[in-house]
C-alpha cells in the first residue's frame, strides 16, 4: 500500500551518493536552476526540476569532514533534485549547491 504521503517514484527509488564536484550551467530564466551539468565526461540536460530544498549542514561535524567540506562556510545547502539526460541516458539526481560550487550529492535509480 502507498501511503498518502509518498508517490511512486518515491516508494522504488535506491540511491547511490557521489559527493563529486561537477560544472553546472544555470538557468537564464530561472536565476539559480541548473540547466546543465557535466559529470564523468558528460553533459547532462536538465529536462525537468523535480524539488528544491534547503539542508542546514550538521552542526556537530562543521568544519570538518566531508559534511563540513560539503556544506562551506553558511553551514548550508540548496539541493536539486532534476531529471537529466545525456545522449540515451536519462536518470533522476540530486545536485548540491554550496558558496563553494556545486556536486553531485546523489544518483537515484
Amino acid at each position: 500500500d502507498q501511503q498518502p504521503w509518498t508517490s511512486s517514484r518515491e516508494r522504488t527509488t535506491v540511491s547511490r551518493r557521489y559527493g563529486e564536484p561537477i560544472a553546472v550551467w544555470t538557468s537564464e530564466t530561472s536565476p539559480g536552476a541548473p540547466q546543465r551539468f557535466r559529470w564523468r565526461r558528460h553533459t547532462y540536460a536538465v529536462t525537468e526540476v523535480l524539488g528544491r530544498w534547503v539542508e542546514a549542514a550538521r552542526w556537530w561535524q562543521s568544519g570538518s569532514g566531508a559534511a563540513g567540506a560539503e556544506s562551506g562556510p553558511t553551514g548550508q545547502r540548496l539541493l536539486w533534485r532534476v531529471e537529466a539526460r545525456s545522449g540515451t541516458r536519462t536518470g533522476v539526481f540530486d545536485l548540491c549547491r554550496t558558496p563553494a560550487g556545486w556536486s553531485l550529492r546523489a544518483v537515484l535509480d
